[in-house]
């Protein structure tokens, strides 16, 4: 299948529209990108909003192929471990409003897990009060970048998602397995 098409039950038609570098993304690597995110990512609730994928030092290749497909977010070092043969921590992280809305539209209406959804629609809310503000503050800046419409996000996980095919599954649970081959 080309990236551009519907893929089982999980769907990128909004994030493409919206992104259409996207479409140059497989299908396969979203949907196993979702799975590891909701296995492994966090939405960070704090003054800065953040979306971050933590790994240790031996997967460190995962994050840094997660920003070279997606060219959004950076790896940084989280905690440098000192003591010799301990690995350091890194971090794929989304600090900005564009990268956060981009991922954030991906996300939208794929996740399986109930609680990643329901954080998805807070993390929503806060998103786009803080994109509303830094429009009033900046609006050439921000013009392109659209909220998220939250009437749209799911509460919880669709029917569709719940009997996910086969491949796409097995996909996801690579991901959220956190092993992409």
């Amino acid at each position: 299948l080309k990236a551009s098409k519907f893929k089982g039950n999980f769907d990128f038609t909004n994030a493409r529209s919206m992104y259409p570098y996207l479409e140059k993304v497989e299908d396969d690597f979203l949907i196993w990108l979702i799975g590891f995110f909701e296995g492994d990512g966090s939405f960070i609730f704090s003054k800065e909003l953040n979306i971050v994928i933590t790994q240790r030092e031996d997967n460190k290749h995962t994050l840094e192929m997660i920003v070279e497909k997606l060219k959004i977010g950076q790896v940084i070092v989280q905690s440098k471990n000192l003591v010799p043969g301990k690995l350091w921590i890194f971090r794929w992280i989304l600090r900005d409003l564009r990268s956060i809305n981009i991922f954030m539209r991906i996300l939208e209406g794929n996740l399986v897990v109930p609680m990643r959804i329901h954080k998805h629609r807070l993390f929503a809310e806060k998103h786009n009060e803080k994109l509303l503000r830094a429009k009033q503050n900046r609006p050439n800046k921000y013009k392109d970048i659209e909220p998220l419409n939250i009437n749209k996000l799911p509460l919880k996980p669709s029917l569709k998602q719940q009997i996910l095919p086969i491949k796409p599954k097995y996909i996801w649970i690579k991901g959220f397995k956190s092993y992409y081959a």
